[in-house]
């Protein structure tokens, strides 16, 4: 994890320059070897990057052939086909309300008119120009005529031309419900021929569509091919951003924790050491001379040896 880098020199500025240099030539040897691998990384991606989008290009080329060729077309990202559909749907169900809200009309006044009697629930008999005033006339003489019918009886002549007036009324009303009626099973008939014309419409789109189906299901794997191929091509692009960055300051993992100072006294020789090795090889030498002197002299000292 950590180096130690040491030199031993003549001069201690020499020793101190000299370990400097070495580490100097590692960190710069490190941010060389890293600068020239993003160098490589950057060129590789470049061409990757140029790859890719040529590929999404073409995939996206090949969509918008596929569609041209099988006349899709689409809006908002919707099939024009899915979008006729649901509004064919949307008036189908319209027509169907229309039907309904018409047949309930007509058999609602069917059943005043067959009971021979005036309803005034009807919302288009109270509208009517004609109904209105018959039906306040109506009201006018049947007040009049039970307020005669206390005062003279039922047997009254002004009584009984009051009740032929009152039936008179109710039978015009009636013929004006008839003749309503007859508009309300006029709009039936529109009713159910606009139903018809939705349910043929809808049917038209369902088969129509139908042939498209095969190809709307080859577009979808084609606009999947496209996607994928464009969210690769953009993210390579970022990676190529980002070993851009990285090449134009590249960073190393050896900090240098502290340079090398000029040492403060000398490593070698060390004096104390050198004087005991000396005085014992002094010692040494000055023995192994005497002996070998000893030895080699022939001199006769004393009596004994002459003996000997």
């Amino acid at each position: 994890y950590v180096f130690e880098i040491s030199f031993t020199a003549l001069t201690p500025e020499k020793a101190a320059q000299i370990a400097n240099a070495v580490a100097e030539a590692y960190i710069t040897d490190q941010l060389q070897s890293k600068f020239e691998a993003t160098q490589r990384a950057e060129t590789w991606l470049q061409e990757r990057v140029n790859e890719l989008r040529q590929q999404a290009g073409d995939a996206e080329r090949a969509v918008l052939d596929y569609k041209l060729a099988n006349n899709i077309i689409t809006s908002d990202g919707k099939l024009v086909d899915d979008a006729r559909i649901s509004d064919h749907d949307q008036r189908l169900n319209q027509a169907r309300a229309g039907l309904a809200e018409a047949e309930a009309r007509l058999s609602r006044i069917t059943q005043i008119i067959d009971s021979g009697q005036f309803d005034a629930a009807v919302t288009d008999a109270m509208s009517s120009s004609v109904i209105s005033p018959l039906r306040q006339r109506y009201l006018d003489v049947s007040a009049r005529a039970a307020d005669w019918a206390k005062r003279y009886g039922e047997r009254h002549a002004a009584v009984r031309n009051l009740r032929s007036e009152m039936e008179m009324l109710e039978q015009s009303m009636l013929s004006e419900l008839k003749r309503i009626r007859e508009t309300y099973e006029s709009d039936v008939a529109i009713a159910k021929a606009r139903l018809e014309s939705a349910e043929t419409a809808l049917q038209d789109e369902f088969e129509r569509s139908g042939r498209s189906r095969v190809a709307n299901v080859k577009l979808r794997e084609l606009e999947g091919v496209a996607q994928t191929a464009r969210a690769l091509y953009e993210n390579f692009v970022q990676r190529q951003m980002q070993a851009a960055q990285q090449s134009s300051m590249p960073g190393t993992d050896a900090p240098r924790i502290t340079n090398a100072l000029l040492p403060q006294s000398k490593s070698h020789p060390k004096p104390l050491m050198v004087l005991a090795f000396g005085l014992a090889g002094g010692v040494a030498a000055g023995m192994g001379i005497g002996l070998l002197r000893e030895l080699l002299n022939r001199t006769l000292r004393n009596k004994r040896q002459l003996e000997r």
